[in-house]
């Protein structure tokens, strides 16, 4: 690890006590101290509960490919913290990693003016967001594709001026922040939507209340709502990828990404990509290439471990329906599976435990453990809601839950993106950032 970044970090770490605070006039004003680089680029901007990174990845890989230098924003990260801010150049289709030397650079220069008062006190995801945007003004980016980090009216990411906008689904999460009601919830993530600017609605919000509290705020503001493309579902692979064809578009791709719903975020994105006049075949290309880890990943071994973010409930249906998917097309019997699971404590993890069951039944067959995390719900105390095993790391679930299900089973591993990450480590040798008092 460059020692300038890690430096950078462990002062941007130290910023976690302040926690989230909503709203947007810090920022503005740091960015203002900075010349307003957020001006200089083509912004798609991509709010919603579940389906917003995947689409935002869908979205970077088919830009990439139509040879356009694409900056990506997401948040958080798996392994490293550098994976939040994404780049192609221009000529490689692939989106890598800011290097370290320039976003440890970026960071200082924030953390720096705040220390000086020359800009307000930020917090971590505040500070991360304006350095994000002077590292692709360095590195001549010319679209960006940002996802919101929590909710959307008073993000931090809500300072740009966005070519085009989509809300990929609206569900019951983050309700302390952002409310608990679908209506309350969906009024929040509509708040980026700007005068004049084109957005594209997940299909599942063809209807309903989310949908109704979405068109209250778009009308007033002058928000221009265009119907969502279709796309036919040909097939599913052994993976759980769709085939899928445009009539329009006149080509037939297969889905970088597994599960049904990522038909959905694929027309999402395919309406942002047309939207920006991105090429057909680079968009073809861009959703058969697009890669999101820990999200329906599947690492094959004996056996075979298949690693999901879901946190929420809406998350667990959307694994499950994808895990309905796989099993019918390669059965595994119940005495074969095992559930690796871990959660936060402020997620409503018993339902999702609940939801789990169809999947796995046997309580022996669970293995419960904590990522290294201050709000992680304890093992034991998992164990005590469902039956299974209490495990001291993520590392002894793992193993656990493969010698459980023997050479052709399935462990799925979910819960938590954070507990995903740690078992996706582990099993592929990821480089990891050095813990730094998070």
């Amino acid at each position: 690890m460059n020692g300038g970044y890690r430096r950078a970090l462990e002062r941007l770490y130290a910023l976690v006590p302040s926690g989230i605070v909503l709203g947007l006039e810090p920022v503005r004003a740091a960015l203002d101290h900075f010349d307003n680089p957020q001006s200089r680029f083509r912004v798609a901007h991509i709010a919603g509960t579940n389906g917003k990174g995947s689409t935002a990845a869908f979205v970077a890989a088919s830009l990439a490919r139509s040879k356009r230098r694409v900056g990506l924003y997401t948040s958080p990260h798996l392994h490293r913290f550098a994976e939040r801010v994404r780049c192609s150049d221009g000529r490689d289709a692939s989106l890598v990693e800011a290097p370290e030397e320039l976003l440890g650079a970026s960071l200082t220069r924030v953390l720096d003016a705040a220390e000086a008062g020359s800009i307000p006190n930020l917090t971590l995801f505040e500070a991360t967001t304006v350095a994000a945007w002077l590292v692709f003004s360095a590195m001549n980016v010319e679209d960006v594709v940002l996802e919101v980090g929590l909710g959307g009216r008073l993000d931090a990411t809500n300072v740009c001026d966005p070519a085009v906008c989509a809300i990929t689904s609206i569900g019951l999460d983050h309700m302390a922040l952002l409310g608990d009601t679908l209506d309350k919830i969906a009024r929040e993530k509509a708040g980026i939507l700007k005068k004049g600017v084109s957005f594209f609605l997940g299909p599942q919000l063809a209807a309903g209340e989310a949908r109704a509290a979405i068109d209250e705020v778009s009308r007033p503001v002058g928000a221009r709502l265009v119907e969502t493309p279709a796309l036919d579902v040909l097939e599913y692979d052994d993976r759980g990828c769709a085939t899928v064809r445009s009539k329009e578009g006149g080509w037939r791709t297969s889905l970088g990404l597994a599960g049904a719903h990522q038909v959905d975020n694929a027309r999402t994105a395919l309406g942002v990509l047309r939207a920006l006049c991105v090429p057909e075949d680079a968009i073809a290309e861009g959703l058969a290439g697009a890669r999101w880890a820990a999200r329906l990943e599947r690492i094959d071994g004996a056996p075979s471990v298949l690693i999901d973010s879901a946190h929420n409930l809406d998350g667990t249906r959307v694994l499950l329906d994808a895990l309905s998917l796989l099993l019918a097309r390669k059965p595994v019997e119940q005495s074969s599976r095992a559930i690796v699971f871990g959660a936060s404590s402020d997620k409503r993890w018993r339902e999702s435990v609940e939801l789990l069951r169809a999947f796995c039944q046997d309580p022996a067959q669970w293995y419960f453990a904590a990522a290294n995390l201050s709000r992680a719900t304890a093992p034991v105390e998992l164990a005590a809601h469902r039956g299974g095993v209490a495990c001291d790391s993520i590392e002894e679930a793992l193993s656990r839950a493969k010698a459980s299900v023997g050479p052709g089973g399935l462990v799925v591993v979910c819960g938590s993106i954070f507990v995903a990450a740690a078992a996706r480590a582990l099993l592929l040798g990821e480089r990891e950032d050095p813990p730094l008092g998070l």
